[in-house]
């Protein structure tokens, strides 16, 4: 909803959009350099970890291949090698206990070699650990394999648990003579002991493979990507050790590898993305971060914006008090800014404003005290006019005693009005004063019209405005009565409603009016005062929500309802 948005929640708004849309931008920042340096840093740590391994199983392999080398060499094995098929079981057994020492020694070197297997060419063999010893490990293309290399060591995948180093033994005064083949047997977790395999299908995996590709331990299942790809890819790249992104099983992999110095073997470790963490640790930091700088700065821009908005507020709410006439509200000065300023001005408006209604306010109290004076001073010259016209017929046709009276009426009726300059008088001294105006007007209209009263006794000690029944009454007379042929009727009636409020009302049915044209000449003081005055009276004494309603239907008749509060004597 377009414009629906207050100030302060436009301004909240720009203020979270210009602290929250940088600060993400430069989150978005930090975090790809911040990924790009902590990948770095794990690539080399993986990397140089890889290197260490790879130095580590390699130094295991020198071990390995000098010991086959030793055998090679050794002049016991040498002798055993060279026994003819019928030699004494004494001189066999003294070469192979000085054999078995030897090989043992060097089996208790930490090189995790699990069995030693000899075969002699005269058909004699020896072997140390037998149980821990692959009796397949010298078929019939293994030999073949080993007896093309003449001599060179030769590793081969026993089992998943077995590696195994097997030579050819030449005689070493004659090479081109055969005299038995050795194989070494080493265990697997041995050599991959420093190394955090898991054998779950998602960890890390782990595989090493001879120079021809084939493989010598796997930490799993091998994909067929790991030969048909990488290993052709790692000899292109023609290094001792590096890495690469790869797809391994159609998930990103990062493949390490290292060639291992003292042989053609080559080590390849590879890695899921996933396992490495490294977006994810990043983003979960960042987004961490990001989010408690948003919420600071929500927190900043709330504290803010209500600090500058509350005076603001405040000021608002005082200038609908003034619009209400509270001029004598004032708004406490806190500040030195720009809003301080406004508030001071406020308040300096707020205090002339004050001054300049007290001003009105007494001018027009005092304006209409001088009306009423006035007003309590005048007699109608009409009305005066007929009742002495009337007096002197009385007098003339029925003697002076019926004169009198009337005389003594008309003084009453000023005394009352008067009332020694009380603006208040009781409500029984306002009937009083009614009666005596309606005695006075019944002597000049005769049976024209008659008259009613209706008050309830408990509400005569009440205090109300003087000279209002009066002119009620008189208007009911000059615009109902005088305008009507025939009889007419007055009724006027005083009751107290549940809300506190005393209630005039004066009814006739006499010609009626239109409310429109009395409004305009409401000022006419032949009724009286006029409505006017008696309306303005009421509002000033009481307040706005008091005064006249007048409902009037021309020739039906005319009812005027005052409504004022009920106010005890002493008030």
């Amino acid at each position: 909803m377009k414009g629906t948005l207050s100030f302060r929640h436009k301004l909240l708004l720009s203020f979270l959009l210009i602290s929250t849309v940088p600060l993400f931008i430069v989150s978005m920042l930090i975090l790809r350099e911040s990924n790009k340096t902590l990948e770095k840093n794990i690539i080399d740590s993986n990397l140089n970890f890889i290197k260490q391994v790879g130095i580590n199983i390699d130094q295991t392999v020198t071990r390995v291949n000098d010991l086959s080398l030793f055998i090679f060499q050794n002049k016991d094995i040498y002798n055993f090698l060279h026994l003819p098929p019928d030699v004494s079981t004494e001189e066999s057994d003294r070469l192979t206990l000085n054999i078995y020492r030897t090989l043992t020694f060097f089996m208790n070197t930490g090189t995790g070699i699990t069995s030693i297997l000899i075969e002699g060419e005269n058909g004699l063999t020896f072997s140390i650990n037998p149980m821990n010893y692959n009796q397949d490990v010298f078929t019939e293309d293994m030999l073949k394999k080993v007896d093309s290399l003449d001599g060179e060591a030769f590793w081969s995948q026993i089992s998943s648990d077995l590696v195994a180093q097997s030579r050819l033994i030449k005689d070493y005064y004659d090479l081109k003579r055969d005299l038995g083949h050795v194989s070494i047997q080493i265990s697997v977790d041995e050599i991959l002991k420093n190394f955090p395999v898991n054998n779950g299908e998602s960890a890390k995996k782990i595989y090493i493979f001879r120079d021809d590709d084939q493989v010598l331990i796997s930490s799993g299942s091998i994909p067929d990507s790991i030969q048909n790809e990488i290993l052709p890819k790692i000899s292109l790249m023609r290094l001792k050790s590096g890495y690469f992104y790869d797809e391994l099983n159609d998930t990103q992999h990062l493949t390490f590898f290292t060639v291992l110095p003292s042989s053609d073997i080559t080590l390849i470790w590879t890695i899921p993305l996933e396992k490495v963490g490294l977006y994810d640790l990043l983003l979960n930091q960042v987004s961490i971060v990001t989010l408690t700088m948003i919420l600071v700065s929500i927190i900043m821009a709330f504290l803010f914006s209500r600090s500058f908005f509350l005076p603001l507020k405040i000021l608002g709410y005082s200038m609908k008090k003034v619009e209400n006439e509270q001029f004598e509200i004032r708004i406490p000065q806190r500040r030195n800014d720009e809003i301080g300023a406004l508030i001071s001005s406020f308040n300096n408006m707020a205090e002339r404003l004050d001054e300049l209604h007290n001003e009105v306010y007494v001018a027009h109290v005092k304006e209409k005290e001088a009306e009423l004076i006035a007003l309590e001073t005048q007699i109608n010259p009409h009305f005066l006019y007929n009742t002495l016209d009337t007096i002197y017929w009385m007098t003339k046709l029925e003697g002076s005693f019926e004169s009198a009276q009337m005389i003594k009426t008309l003084a009453d009726l000023f005394r009352i009005a008067l009332s020694s300059g009380n603006e208040k008088i009781p409500l029984k001294k306002e009937l009083e004063h009614l009666n005596y105006y309606m005695e006075i007007q019944m002597k000049r209209f005769g049976n024209l019209f008659t008259f009613s009263l209706q008050v309830d006794p408990e509400l005569e000690e009440r205090t109300v405005l003087k000279l209002i029944l009066q002119p009620l009454v008189e208007n009911a007379i000059v615009h109902g009565i005088e305008k009507k042929q025939g009889a007419s009727k007055i009724d006027v009636s005083i009751t107290a409603d549940n809300e506190g409020l005393l209630i005039y009302r004066v009814s006739d049915d006499g010609a009626g009016f239109n409310t429109n044209t009395l409004k305009q000449n409401s000022g006419d003081k032949k009724g009286g005062f006029g409505l006017r005055n008696v309306d303005e009276r009421l509002r000033l004494a009481y307040g706005p929500e008091y005064g006249i309603l007048v409902e009037s239907t021309h020739g039906e008749g005319t009812t005027i309802v005052i409504r004022q509060p009920l106010k005890d004597k002493t008030e």
